[in-house]
């Protein structure tokens, strides 16, 4: 034990070991371009993963939010069937919005309205007011005949005239008192003459002449069909013979290649064509549109008493001659007139264009 104390105290008197020289710090490279590259992609791919999650989330929320709206939408309509037919429900309202008030129907509202309404529905056909008034005189001034009391929709007099306006026969239901046959529907019976109600809607129909532009216009464009088929009619020698001498002053029709196509409604049921050169002029087409429809349609376009509008252009209201008179323009080329490659004119009356 002595021996070791001993030991002990040599070492302690010695005292500590000498210290080993501090080492230097090293640096160690702990990423090389490799593991740049793989540490870029792991944050691209964290964030890619990211923005899916998110849209997933989204479409989910978006999901729930529809199913929860389709639900509620068919508790509704579920409620709409299976509600108590007895419950009061307010006249002219709603049961589930109260404050919205459905507005009445033309048989709901007054007499004085009915008749005014179908009227001016029936307004732009002036055919159609003209036939009713007609009409209604002939059933007026025989009511004791039980055969003028009785209008069948398949006759070919109501077909042309009648058949298809919209308001002709809510006129004859609501406003004379018409009455369909329940045996056959396309035909109308009138019990008896409502002097009141023929008065009413006869003079309704008078008075469009006064207050409808819709039915003014419609009236004058039945005219200039009617004068246009008169002056399309007339075989007469002496018509002929200047027909044919504006079409010989018109040019011969050129042939496919660089022309252009000239097309002329002159009424509704009557449209002609034929090619122009580019440098034939707006009196070349003016020559034979008289010397095709009639020799009196030459001073009728000139005197602006007619008019030749340019449908092409997109605008009803684009005459040839636009702002200048037509002696202006006669000798104007058709690419000049914007009349080139082709065109499409219609042949009105200066009080309908």
């Amino acid at each position: 034990v002595n021996g070791d104390l001993e030991r002990a105290v040599a070492i302690l008197l010695q005292g500590p070991p000498p210290s080993p020289p501090p080492s230097q710090p090293t640096t160690v490279n702990l990423t090389t371009g490799d593991e740049d590259d793989d540490l870029r992609r792991a944050i691209e791919l964290s964030k890619e993963q990211e923005q899916k999650e998110k849209k997933a989330r989204g479409d989910r929320q978006k999901k729930a939010a529809r199913a929860a709206s389709n639900t509620k939408a068919a508790e509704a309509a579920l409620g709409r069937l299976t509600h108590n037919p007895t419950k009061a429900v307010k006249p002219g309202g709603v049961e589930s919005h109260p404050k919205v008030r459905m507005p009445k129907t033309l048989k709901e509202k007054s007499f004085k309205e009915q008749v005014m309404r179908t009227v001016f529905r029936v307004s732009p056909s002036s055919l159609a007011v003209d036939t009713l008034i007609k009409t209604l005189e002939t059933i007026k001034n025989n009511s004791t005949n039980p055969k003028y009391r009785t209008i069948d929709m398949e006759t070919r007099g109501f077909k042309k005239a009648l058949d298809g306006v919209p308001g002709v026969t809510d006129l004859l239901e609501l406003g004379v008192g018409f009455k369909r046959d329940p045996s056959n529907r396309n035909i109308f019976r009138l019990d008896f003459v409502d002097e009141a109600r023929f008065y009413a809607v006869l003079s309704a129909l008078k008075d469009l002449g006064n207050v409808s532009h819709a039915y003014n216009l419609s009236r004058l464009r039945r005219v200039w069909e009617v004068r246009m088929e008169n002056l399309m009619k007339d075989d007469t020698t002496g018509e002929i013979a200047k027909r044919g001498e504006y079409l010989k002053l018109s040019p011969s029709e050129p042939g496919i290649a660089a022309c252009s196509i000239v097309t002329v409604n002159v009424n509704s049921t009557t449209k002609i064509s034929r090619r122009f050169a580019a440098d034939d002029t707006v009196k070349d087409v003016l020559h034979w549109i008289s010397g095709s429809v009639s020799s009196k349609i030459y001073e009728l376009v000139v005197s602006d008493e007619v008019v030749l509008i340019n449908l092409s252009k997109g605008n009803p209201k684009c005459r040839v001659n636009e702002d200048e008179a037509f002696r202006e323009v006669l000798n104007h080329t058709l690419q000049r007139a914007e009349l080139w490659p082709s065109c499409e004119l219609d042949l009105v009356n200066k009080d309908i264009y």
